[in-house]
């Protein structure tokens, strides 16, 4: 196949690729094609510019996408022929492509230069729920250890907020440590928005004493593990290149080529990374690609606002900007719908799409049914209903109103949530009308019944007394018992008031499964955990992923006891932790359903036709004790310097939900339905929204109303 045949480029992204110019920003449109942009990018550079698979780097948003561009440019380049590579490029020349994410660039760049860096050669990197166990681990025995030398510090904040709510106040540290650096010190002794400055003074100088003696005993545990958190990545390698101009210098003369991918969602440190790669006079190429309306973020510490200042930079010194408009993924209508409904949302900068051209002799299809459909539960005359009766009123109108899709894929059909605490009514819903569906937000893995029901065996086997673990793993599927019998246990032991094991034995039904699970207290802690776990439970899906959590905490504590491993459990439970590896993968699944999925998991995909249901839903407002800003300071709830910072977050917050709902509108290609069961729109929310602008989207939208 020839090399015209394998790529079509428009003439905009043939520019792109082919350009001498040096240093670039591409504002990319969704469905404008900017993974084959960065595919062709590197394969320009080593077919066409003579550059080594190793004087090349791309950094991406996931691990994910960093495959796939891996992939697709070993098999560009294969049989291609250039300068530097052979006919037949053999794979050991495609591992030398600096193609990754950003903590994966790091990793790469510590383990070459570890002494310097000041880490063993061998070291290796927690996930993020075992740096999450190790942190709650040092704060619980810190806490302790300060408690027993009667540390004045500690003593006074626990007078002051007592344990749980300093628990919370070190958390909120460790969320924003790195942002601490850059406060100015002392700024509240002489602050007028604090309203006592010398109690406020007293406060932070304590909290962040006893933040430091916490901070150093985690960074003095990593280093007896020989571990580093995916923060210790960043800052590690920025730090290496900082005090090490030798290196900083041999990395700017090996790569000739840096392309960075998701730009809007870069933060302080990888910004400051790229610019020391980058920013001298024969330092590589750049090119930076993202889409300011997808930034969302924030809570990883993304910061849209770099993306402006770094286009303005490479303005600045002779650089240029592309903006790819031709959206390829979605149908015409779709994209009018989008361009109405966020120009007066997002406003200046706002840049719309445009519908890609079509060939000339391409078949147009003339689909008789709306693109865009947007449903409102009609108010009948003294109906009342409440949030949780309105959401099942319109989870069970929007799985009615899909069973016309009935004999298509169901698998080209996504419902995307803002956040997955509802989905459990949309499921059942999906449920009674019998259309399959697949659940991926990887991040409630911990919450999930599945891990409860596990985690319930063994605290019971642990504790037998525990008779609610008990309870929780008979009711599990894989023990075998009906719900008929768990009903006459309930009942039994309502009118006897007994015992839940002594009940089990006067149920002669349940005596293989009693016998089961004395085995298993017998066979505590004499064989592995997951050995002890495979005795009793089924092979699963969520269960082989328990039993890979099981290895990857045996291998950080070698010589752990099992009331250890239910700790790191709870901990991950309390602290909402998402799941670091998603399940399932959509490409990995052999399951055919409705993908059920946050916008979050949905960004970088594209299905035919995406639900947006719920659109009333508003997330809860924390209001944390502390709040950091790195410009304003450090405020504590009582002064109103944090209500300047709060202020600032609420702003920044409605704006990411804007962006947000731009990213759930355009990951559809054919068919949006847009659906809210509240009878009037909220302030903010992203029905509010669409009410705002209904008279400029009547064109390009049908309306219709449920009961």
């Amino acid at each position: 196949m020839s090399n015209k045949q394998e790529v079509s480029l428009t003439a905009k992204q043939q520019e792109i690729v082919h350009t001498k110019i040096s240093r670039l920003v591409i504002e990319a449109q969704p469905g404008s094609g900017k993974t084959r942009i960065l595919v062709e990018r590197l394969v320009a550079g080593l077919q066409k510019d003579g550059f080594k698979p190793a004087q090349v780097v791309a950094i991406t948003f996931t691990e994910k996408a960093a495959q796939e561009i891996k992939d697709r440019v070993g098999v560009r380049i294969q049989g291609l022929g250039s300068p530097t590579l052979p006919q037949q490029v053999p794979q050991h020349l495609v591992d030398q492509l600096w193609i990754s994410t950003i903590h994966g660039f790091c990793f790469r760049v510590l383990r070459e230069h570890a002494w310097e860096a000041n880490l063993s050669t061998t070291f290796s990197v927690l996930s993020s729920e075992q740096a999450i166990f190790l942190k709650n681990k040092v704060f619980q025995e810190l806490f302790q250890k300060l408690l027993q030398e009667k540390d004045n510090a500690l003593s006074f904040l626990l007078a002051q907020y007592g344990f749980y709510k300093l628990k919370s106040l070190v958390k909120v540290l460790y969320e924003k440590r790195f942002q601490l650096k850059y406060v100015p010190k002392g700024h509240w002794v002489n602050d007028p928005r604090v309203s006592d400055p010398s109690s406020s003074a007293e406060v932070l100088q304590a909290l962040l004493s006893v933040f430091q003696k916490i901070e150093l005993e985690y960074q003095f545990q990593k280093k007896q593990r020989n571990v580093c958190d995916f923060d210790d990545l960043l800052w590690s390698c920025l730090e290496l290149l900082q005090t090490h101009p030798s290196i900083l210098n041999r990395y700017r003369q090996q790569f000739k080529l840096i392309l960075v991918d998701e730009f809007q969602d870069t933060n302080d440190v990888q910004r400051w990374i790229i610019d020391l790669l980058t920013q001298a006079p024969q330092g590589p190429c750049l090119m930076v690609v993202g889409d300011p309306k997808q930034s969302i973020y924030r809570f990883r510490g993304a910061d849209v606002s770099l993306f402006y200042e770094v286009k303005a930079d490479i303005l600045e010194h002779q650089g240029f900007c592309f903006e790819l408009l031709e959206n390829f993924r979605s149908h015409k209508t779709l994209i009018e719908f989008t361009n109405a409904l966020f120009k007066p949302l997002l406003g200046e900068t706002f840049i719309p799409s445009e519908p890609a051209r079509m060939e000339p002799n391409a078949p147009r299809v003339v689909d008789p049914t709306p693109s865009v459909e947007y449903w409102t539960r009609k108010e009948e005359e003294g109906e009342g209903l409440s949030s949780e009766e309105a959401r099942k009123k319109e989870a069970a109108w929007l799985a009615d109103h899909l069973k016309k899709y009935k004999g298509k894929p169901w698998s080209n059909i996504a419902i995307l949530f803002r956040a997955m605490t509802f989905s459990p009514i949309y499921e059942r819903a999906l449920d009674s009308v019998q259309i399959p569906w697949v659940r991926t937000d990887g991040g409630a893995f911990y919450q999930s019944r599945e891990v409860a029901e596990l985690l319930a065996l063994l605290k019971w086997a642990i504790n037998p007394q525990d008779e609610f673990s008990l309870w929780t793993v008979l009711s599990a599927p894989w023990s075998g018992i009906s719900s008929k019998t768990l009903v006459s246990l309930a009942a039994a032991r309502a009118e006897h008031r007994s015992s839940l094991e002594s009940l089990l034995k006067q149920f002669k039904k349940l005596k293989p499964f009693i016998f089961a699970l004395q085995k298993l207290v017998w066979l505590k802690e004499r064989v592995s955990l997951e050995e002890w776990y495979l005795k009793m439970v089924p092979d699963t899906i969520q269960v082989r992923r328990f039993l890979k959590l099981i290895r990857e905490f045996e291998k950080q504590n070698p010589d752990f006891q099992w009331s250890e491993f239910v700790h790191y459990l709870e901990a991950l439970q309390e602290e909402d932790v998402s799941a670091s590896e998603p399940l399932p993968l959509l490409e990995d699944t052999p399951e055919e359903g409705v993908w059920l999925l946050t916008v979050h998991k949905a960004k970088g995909l594209e299905f035919d036709t995406v639900c947006i249901p719920d659109l009333g839903y508003l997330p809860r407002k924390d209001s944390p004790l502390l709040l950091i800003d790195k410009k304003i300071g450090i405020g504590l709830k009582e002064d109103s310097l944090y209500a300047e910072i709060k202020k600032k977050e609420r702003e920044c917050e409605v704006e990411e939900s804007k962006r947000l709902f731009y990213v759930a509108v355009t990951r559809a290609k054919n068919k949006l339905i847009l659906s809210t069961g509240s009878s009037k729109a909220r302030a903010g929310s992203w029905a509010s929204f669409i009410e705002v602008s209904k008279p400029l989207l009547k064109s390009v939208m049908q309306e219709g109303h449920f009961l």
